[in-house]
């Protein structure tokens, strides 16, 4: 497979207190004429955005975050592609029927507090191995008194010692990439022994024409080992064939799947540059730039860039 080598570049100073003061202002102002802006080009996630911002306005009026905390969750709750998966996910899993215990593997923490706040009913169990995220997820759930419903282990899928056939939802969201092979398929296995019969499986990974994995300069979650080259294994991007080899054998055929890319190539990787150099990054206009630079497809073929597959497996029987 093809090997893509990417240099992250950190910012070059840290703004001051002020400055970060009036940008998050001038975000609380705008942020809503973004969102508009995004639903009239047919951008998804807005309405998980608004649920993000109706959050961070309860947890504001409670005293359980600072105002500054409460802004940056209103105005930019998450960014880019995230949009179109919480979108997406969100929509299927509450279409379909729900058991009383969901597990939630390592994606963004926002998708499964959304999640357990919407449904008292039920039960979330959270899998994470990045000591850092899983702070500060602590934290959240304890600021939301979901203490009694959140049980989370800091630890890898495999070592989590879960009971199998425990969970009707499973969601993963943008995770399996970021895990090197063979432990990817080992992965796949776990998690697919853990879903009860009839349950359903929920995943997101990025995918492109052509198949290649990213190695980086960053060490971001510190789970893996840095070569001596200075880079580590980043993520892959999974084309149609890899789809099949790598997930399809191992999950069966989805039971839908929806796409959604770039327009033209290179709008991730700028934005990418352009997050990583600039702290004070204008992130409330991160929907309406999804609506002009990105678009739904159907098939991964098709892409002229780089983009995401949601993916719903429903476990009939073993594969």
């Amino acid at each position: 497979m093809k090997r893509v080598y990417s240099q992250i570049e950190s910012a070059p100073e840290i703004p001051s207190r002020t400055k970060v003061r009036i940008v998050r202002g001038i975000g609380a102002v705008l942020t809503p004429f973004y969102l508009l802006a995004a639903s009239l080009l047919g951008a998804p996630g807005i309405r998980m955005h608004i649920r993000c911002a109706a959050l961070a306005f309860r947890l504001m009026i409670n005293r359980r975050i600072p105002l500054s905390e409460a802004l940056t969750l209103a105005c930019y709750p998450f960014d880019s592609v995230r949009y179109f998966e919480f979108d997406t996910l969100w929509k299927w899993l509450h279409k379909c029927k729900r058991g009383d215990r969901h597990l939630d593997i390592s994606s963004p923490r926002l998708f499964f507090l959304l999640l357990s706040v919407a449904h008292p009913e039920l039960d979330v169990w959270l899998v994470n191995p990045d000591q850092r995220d899983m702070t500060t997820t602590q934290a959240s759930i304890h600021a939301l008194d979901l203490d009694k419903r959140c049980r989370t282990f800091n630890c890898l899928i495999a070592d989590a010692n879960l009971t199998p056939a425990n969970f009707y939802t499973i969601t993963s969201i943008s995770v399996i990439e970021h895990i090197p092979e063979p432990d990817d398929l080992i992965a796949l296995k776990h998690i697919w022994e853990l879903l009860t019969p009839g349950g359903r499986l929920f995943l997101s990974v990025p995918c492109a024409a052509e198949a290649f994995e990213e190695y980086l300069n960053l060490n971001e979650y510190g789970i893996l080992e840095t070569a001596e080259d200075g880079y580590v294994y980043g993520q892959r991007f999974y084309d149609e064939e890899l789809l099949q080899s790598r997930i399809f054998r191992i999950l069966g055929q989805p039971e839908r799947t929806r796409i959604y890319g770039e327009k033209n190539s290179g709008a991730f990787v700028a934005s990418r540059t352009q997050k990583a150099r600039d702290v004070l990054y204008p992130f409330w206009r991160e929907s309406y730039m999804m609506g002009r630079a990105y678009r739904y497809f159907e098939r991964v073929r098709e892409m002229p860039g780089l983009g995401v597959i949601c993916m719903e497996f429903v476990k009939t029987q073993e594969p």
